[in-house]
């Protein structure tokens, strides 16, 4: 099985130097993570933990948990007191006295001068000058755990050519804590009651990539959790991202069409212009990640970006359909041709004049989503190329290929029912 990593030559935005003090075993996930973590006497959890999550794992006696530590929205508690913030954005940081918090702003005395800030664009350090937050333990034991300061987002992208598309698949893994990290041998779990969001590319610092041999064994399914085993150990540093790449595959393109999707008016006799979308099928050699696909047409030594495809159910051996780009070859309209009523039940003529501006061939597929349920059909233009099929009881599709330049014009009767 092989993997393909981003080149060395691309390396590295921000060099690290790390010194990592604990090696933890994580699940991460796409908003926080599952760790595992064996400490020594007199020894910190390497992350802030989400309070009320910290299950001991050896010792059953009650363990004294220390501070109580600030889940980061809540600075109440530090009114009048000296803290440190820092931009989220552009990690500028300011020292000084908070006089005062609410959900929306707060305010700091820094150098005798009042700066009124947003919360939302910075996150409250500790207080400097006071006890740690995370707590301390006080005895040997094996801690599990969850916090927000470590997570994933699915990179997923799709490369195409006139016969093939590559799918690449790519994490972006944040330590957004102050500590050098190893983690070992972590996984990734994408949660199916989170809808996965587009990876963003502002990173906290910098982007770290990838330049490790070890192969991830792509995307695992266990027990209906989408997981993906990167087999190898990884080191993080503070405030830093890594771009993990751990799957590709390149796959036949198969039925490349334009299809559209028609839900015309019975009682308007006015033409009805047609968008075309282009869609190809491709059947997965191996397991992928579900998500957003940000897709890209090959074109010479340039990536021209198409639209974005949600995929799902990619599972080894399925069909997938990718919608790719809204189609500029076709001029199409749709026009009622006579109605016998207003009312169901009805007869209804219809003609779709069809205009291919490319000097291609192209393959269409009309889909006419009826007002009743469709009894009968009938082709009147009887063109030999000219395929009608009943999808559903409301559903007609309508298959032709045309030739470079073709005008058509295609007359079809539906006999519909309550």
């Amino acid at each position: 099985m092989r993997f393909y990593y981003i080149p060395a030559c691309f390396l590295l935005i921000a060099p690290l130097e790390l010194a990592a003090e604990n090696t933890i075993k994580a699940a991460i996930g796409l908003n926080s993570s599952q760790l595992i973590e064996e400490l020594d006497q007199e020894a910190e959890l390497s992350f802030m933990s989400i309070e009320g999550s910290i299950i001991p794992l050896i010792n059953t006696q009650p363990i004294d948990l220390g501070r109580i530590y600030d889940d980061g929205k809540n600075w109440q508690r530090h009114i009048n007191q000296p803290v440190k913030v820092i931009n989220r954005q552009n990690q500028k940081t300011y020292e000084g006295r908070l006089l005062r918090s609410n959900r929306e702003l707060f305010e700091l005395l820094v150098a005798g001068q009042v700066m009124q800030l947003h919360l939302s664009d910075y996150n409250l350090v500790m207080d400097y000058q006071a006890a740690k937050l995370t707590p301390l333990f006080t005895l040997n034991d094996k801690f599990t755990y969850q916090t927000y300061d470590l997570s994933w987002q699915p990179q997923l992208s799709i490369f195409l050519d006139d016969e093939y598309a590559v799918l690449k698949q790519s994490a972006l893994i944040q330590n957004a804590s102050y500590k050098d990290l190893e983690l070992a041998h972590p996984i990734l779990q994408l949660k199916q009651s989170h809808h996965a969001p587009q990876p963003s590319m502002k990173m906290a610092r910098g982007l770290q990539m990838n330049d490790m041999a070890t192969e991830s064994s792509g995307v695992d399914y266990v027990k209906n959790e989408i997981t993906v085993p990167t087999n190898q150990d990884i080191r993080l540093g503070a405030r830093q991202t890594l771009l993990f790449p751990f799957k590709e595959q390149k796959l036949k393109l198969n039925k490349i069409r334009s299809v559209a999707e028609l839900y015309p008016n019975p009682r308007s006799k006015a033409q009805q212009g047609i968008q075309f979308e282009q869609r190809a099928d491709l059947i997965l050699e191996q397991d992928a990640m579900p998500g957003n696909y940000q897709t890209y047409w090959q074109y010479k030594d340039y990536l021209l970006p198409a639209g974005i495809t949600q995929l799902e159910h990619l599972r080894q051996g399925n069909q997938v359909t990718l919608k790719i780009n809204q189609s500029q070859d076709i001029e199409a309209e749709l026009t009622l041709v006579e109605a016998s009523s207003l009312k169901l039940p009805a007869t209804q003529t219809w003609q779709l004049s069809v205009n291919n501006l490319s000097n291609q061939n192209q393959n269409i597929d009309v889909f006419h989503n009826a007002n009743g349920l469709i009894e009968d059909y009938q082709d009147l233009s009887k063109l030999p190329l000219t395929q009608l099929e009943m999808r559903s009881a409301h559903r007609l599709k309508l298959s032709y290929q045309l030739v470079p330049n073709e005008k058509i014009k295609i007359q079809y009767k539906l006999n519909l029912t309550h």
